[in-house]
This record gives C-alpha cells, sequence and structure tokens, in this order.
C-alpha cells in the first residue's frame, strides 16, 4: 500500500491499523494494512499509533524503538521504504516469535539474504552488490539492515534504486536484539552476504542461520587492514600474509571452524557512486581552497583505490561458486596509484596546479585519520581472485575521478587547516 504525503521525520513512529479481526491475520499468516489517508502531524501520528496497540492487544505491530518505550509494548522496528516518490510500507504481524513468511527461495542460488553495515568504509558494497544479484543474476534479495536509517545520505539515499530492482530492505536498529532472528526463523535463503559483523559474537547467529538453511555461500566481507607486514617489506600483500588477530580476523576463524561453504573478502580503500566515507576528500578539500597538498614521506608509496562496484562484483562472482569456498580473497582492484599520482589526478580533476608538500609524520603528533591512507605502502595482490574467481576490474581511478568530483564530492560547511599550517610552518 501507499501513504503519501508523510514526513520522513515521521516515518518511523507510525502504525497502521488492521482491516480484519486479530485472529484472522494470525490464522492466515498474512500482512494486512489499512490506508489512514494523509497524516501530516506528528501528534497524531503519536496518537494513531497509541490507538492502534491498544485496540489491538492479539497483534504486535513493527514499531520504532521510541514508541515501543513509549507506549510500554512488545513490539519491533517499522520500516517503511521510499517508493517512487512516495512511501510504501512493510508490517508483519507476529505471533509466538516469528513472522510470515516474505520469501522462499526456489533454489540455493536464486535468493541472497545481505546483512548490511549503516554506512562506514564499506556501506556501499551492500548496495552495488544487492543490484547485481537482482538485476544482472535474477535473484530475490533481501537485505537485512542496520539503522538508524539516513536517508538524506548515500547510499541511503539511493535505495529507490533497490525498491525497483525488487530488492526487499528491512530495517532493525541493533541486529544483535533476538527480535532479528525471529524474523529470519521461517525464511530461507541460498546465500548469505555478511557486510556488517565485526566479531564472533556478532556473527555467530547468522552462521548457525547459514547452516540450518544450508547455504551454498557465506560471503563475509571482512577488512585488508589486518594485515601486519613485516616492516620494510612494501611489496603486494597476499591472503596468506600475517594478519592481527582482530574481531573480523576472529569471525573469518568461526566460520572456518564450523565447516561453512563461505568465503572471506578483504576490502582496500573503496571510492565510486553512492558512497558514505570518502577517501578523496582530504585531497578535494585542500585542491578547492587553494591550499597544498600534504603528503606523507616521499609521496612515491603505491595504494588501491577500489570501485565499489567492483568490490561487489568479485563477491557476486563467488556466490553460487563451489571454486570460492573455503578461500580467503583480497577485494581490491589490479591497477595501483602512488599518492602523488593521486594527488595530480585529483588536481586534473579539479582545474588546478596541485602544490604537494612532502612530510615525516614521525616529527608531528598527528590523530589517527587525518590523512586517508598509511604513511608506508599499503597494497594487496589480486591475483587469487582473478585465478579462482575470474575477477577483473571494469573501473580505473584514473577515468573515474573527474565523474566523482562532479557528482560525488561534498565540500564540509567548515573546514580546519590549522594542523596543515602548523606542519606547514614547521617543514618550510
Amino acid at each position: 500500500m501507499t501513504i503519501r504525503r508523510v514526513s520522513p521525520d515521521h516515518l518511523k513512529i507510525l502504525v497502521l491499523a488492521v482491516s480484519c479481526s486479530a485472529s484472522a491475520v494470525l490464522a492466515k499468516r498474512t500482512r494486512v494494512t489499512v490506508d489512514v489517508g494523509a497524516v501530516d502531524a506528528k501528534s497524531e501520528l503519536q496518537a494513531l499509533a497509541t490507538l492502534v496497540l491498544a485496540s489491538n492487544p492479539a497483534l504486535r505491530w513493527q514499531a520504532s524503538t521510541s514508541l515501543a518505550e513509549r507506549t510500554n509494548q512488545a513490539v519491533r522496528h517499522a520500516h517503511i521504504e521510499p517508493h517512487r516518490g512516495e512511501y510504501r510500507s512493510l508490517l508483519i504481524p507476529v505471533r509466538h516469535g516469528s513472522v510470515s513468511m516474505l520469501a522462499s527461495a526456489a533454489s540455493k542460488v536464486d535468493s541472497a539474504l545481505i546483512i548490511q553495515n549503516k554506512g562506514g568504509g564499506h556501506g556501499e558494497i551492500g548496495f552495488h552488490l544487492a543490484l547485481q544479484l537482482a538485476k544482472e543474476r535474477g535473484m530475490k534479495v533481501m537485505i537485512l539492515h542496520e539503522g538508524p536509517e539516513k536517508a538524506s545520505k548515500p547510499p541511503h539515499s539511493a535505495y529507490a534504486e533497490l525498491l525497483s530492482a525488487n530488492v526487499d530492505i528491512l530495517w532493525f536498529d541493533d541486529l544483535t536484539r533476538p527480535e532479528v532472528l525471529w524474523f529470519l526463523d521461517d525464511k530461507k535463503f541460498g546465500a548469505i552476504i555478511d557486510n556488517w559483523s565485526k566479531s564472533p559474537d556478532q556473527i555467530r547467529p547468522f552462521a548457525e542461520l547459514a547452516k540450518k538453511w544450508e547455504v551454498a555461500n557465506y560471503a563475509y566481507v571482512s577488512s585488508a587492514g589486518m594485515y601486519t607486514p613485516p616492516a620494510g617489506d612494501y611489496g603486494a600483500i597476499s591472503e596468506d600474509a600475517s594478519v592481527k588477530s582482530s574481531g573480523q580476523r576472529q569471525a573469518e576463524e568461526l566460520l572456518e571452524e564450523m565447516k561453512l561453504p563461505y568465503s572471506c573478502f578483504r576490502p582496500q580503500y573503496i571510492y565510486g557512486p553512492k558512497q558514505g566515507k570518502s577517501y578523496l576528500k582530504y585531497f578535494f578539500d585542500r585542491l578547492t581552497n587553494g591550499r597544498p597538498v600534504l603528503v606523507p614521506n616521499g609521496g612515491d608509496q603505491q595504494v588501491t583505490m577500489t570501485h565499489a562496484a567492483d568490490n561487489a562484483a568479485m563477491i557476486a562472482a563467488a556466490v553460487g561458486n563451489e571454486a570460492a569456498a573455503g578461500e580467503v580473497f583480497n577485494c581490491a582492484t589490479s591497477t595501483l596509484i602512488t599518492y602523488d599520482d593521486l594527488v595530480d589526478i585529483c588536481a586534473k580533476a579539479v582545474g588546478v596546479e596541485p602544490k604537494i608538500v612532502h612530510y615525516n609524520p614521525k616529527d608531528f603528533e598527528i590523530p589517527k585519520g587525518f590523512f586517508p591512507f598509511r604513511d608506508a605502502p599499503f597494497f594487496v595482490s589480486v591475483d587469487k581472485a582473478a585465478d579462482k574467481l575470474g575477477f577483473a576490474p571494469k573501473h580505473l581511478l584514473a577515468s573515474d575521478i573527474e565523474w566523482y568530483f562532479t557528482n560525488n564530492y561534498q565540500s564540509s560547511e567548515s573546514l580546519d587547516f590549522s594542523l596543515d599550517d602548523e606542519i606547514l610552518a614547521k617543514v618550510a
């Protein structure tokens, strides 16, 4: 059903009335909603929600966390999806900890559940992956999404594209809560792609579901940040290099211990459309303000910058691919670029001549994240993915940079260059 003219600020507390008795709904295990008309006032929405919950004690309807606390009801998270300029609602009656079935996989590789984080360094991978699986592979895709939803920010602001591809998106404020597993209790997917878990405790419940469903693949998006190459070793890092025992590494180990058909993907630095976190903003902020660009050490350090659609394509290549089972893959492009060359192509996109200033980071107290990359060379080899998955990237940063600057770069309202000035004063 469609709800018109409801402000996005009010959607989280909207609860819809049902048009039949509670017993009929529970017996048929169907989804029933009723158009409540154009409701604009927040107070009216609150009153409606309270009324519905009070008048239907046999049903527990999805509702926002804040509403649940206010009404002291055992309710779940509400989700209203933007759809073709309007909003559509997905509300499901709950009975004894289970919910009605939305979809059932026809075969092991016909459906996929994507467990998606709310943003961060590789949040956009889930967006591109869902589109590729749904549109290019014709799969039934559901995204189990960590909230809260930030509809004004990418990639969330582009989720209408997912809806038009018939991708189901379900939001939960907290994916560790038992309601999430209750929701999945009577469903089955042929593959799970986990772009959320960061520890064995987080991944275990979904890994157990994967065992129950006998999935063809459990693809886990981990991180190349766990690599600890020996000091002075600046070559391409392969998957068998030493790693630290991070939460993500422990999650990888758990999948292996549970003997799942897992594939772990370790992405590095990402760029592309619908990106939430930008590694290129550092350069554009300085170039668009006529500032020198500070680059640590000699600037000849190499790095990989990978288009998110290429990251997603590598992961998609593992779904239904027996060769991917039990393997770890570096998830990156095969093209390298130096820090100085990166400044040059960014400057070309802006239309200015760059001034690069090199500095020794050991001479300063520099907070983490000031420069978007490591001080030393840090890049991975993707030979294994090319060999086992047939992966070949389709995008080049040098070709995409002008598009990125025009369409994806957003300057901050206020920029603080005080640390730049401190470094420049000492270097000069």
